[in-house]
């Protein structure tokens, strides 16, 4: 593609295949009116974590103009926060913060100049869950009990992938699936054998399946602990005496 750049004071003309933008300037006492030809303009997420995202965009036109930009930030069809920034840097980079874990986001990037919209682009980010800290809330001879956040705030029920692995060994003991539309599943893993160390993980399973795993130590009690013992003896058949 064959293209002209023309100057004209401090505006910046360029002849391309794109479509134009009519753009009056001032410079003083005189008034110009100018054809911007924007070149095409890509913004895309370079890197997300559960609360922030990295937007990369380049410039839509060449020179060493001050570009202003608008990055809107909206969710669930409604606008929830917005922001500015101005620079002449043909690559721009901006990281968007305070957004929820397991969001999606849709992101809006205006670029204007003299004031006057130049181009209009979206994209959308979703952040990374966090189901938090897996807490161990209950405990018996045979059972654990444990709860997590939900990773995404919605009423969606989302489905856990939980597994069980025995200490010292380390082998997987168990694997359970577990379904919860609650904020803070609670879920009993049953049929533990008693005096027992196991590691218990948990992470999602759909509809996310990214979201970090997350693990907890639970020790279950001794068969032979207070209250235990007298159950225990009266069920051992005694052939002999107890010397």
């Amino acid at each position: 593609m064959v293209w002209k750049t023309l100057h004209l004071l401090s505006a910046l003309v360029i002849i391309t295949g794109s479509e134009s933008v009519h753009i009056t300037v001032k410079e003083g006492n005189e008034t110009y009116n100018t054809i911007i030809c924007a070149l095409p303009q890509t913004v895309q997420v370079l890197s997300v974590t559960n609360t922030t995202c990295k937007i990369m965009w380049n410039k839509p036109i060449y020179g060493d103009e001050n570009l202003s930009y608008d990055i809107v930030i909206s969710k669930d069809g409604k606008n929830v926060n917005a922001f500015s920034h101005t620079t002449s840097d043909m690559e721009i980079s901006f990281t968007i913060p305070n957004l929820e874990p397991g969001s999606k986001y849709n992101i809006t990037l205006i670029s204007t100049v003299y004031s006057q919209i130049l181009t209009q682009n979206s994209t959308n980010c979703i952040t990374e869950p966090d189901i938090g800290k897996l807490t161990v809330i209950n405990v018996t001879n045979t059972t654990c009990t444990i709860f997590w956040k939900k990773p995404i705030n919605t009423s969606e029920s989302v489905r856990y992938f939980t597994e069980i692995f025995t200490i010292p060994s380390g082998s997987s003991y168990r694997i359970v699936y577990y379904s919860s539309s609650l904020m803070q599943p609670k879920f009993i893993i049953k049929n533990l054998n008693s005096g027992r160390n196991y590691v218990i993980s948990v992470s999602c399973y759909y509809p996310i399946k990214d979201c970090q795993r997350i693990t907890t130590l639970c020790s279950t009690k001794s068969a032979f602990g207070t209250g235990n013992l007298t159950e225990l003896i009266s069920k051992i058949n005694l052939t002999g005496p107890v010397v």
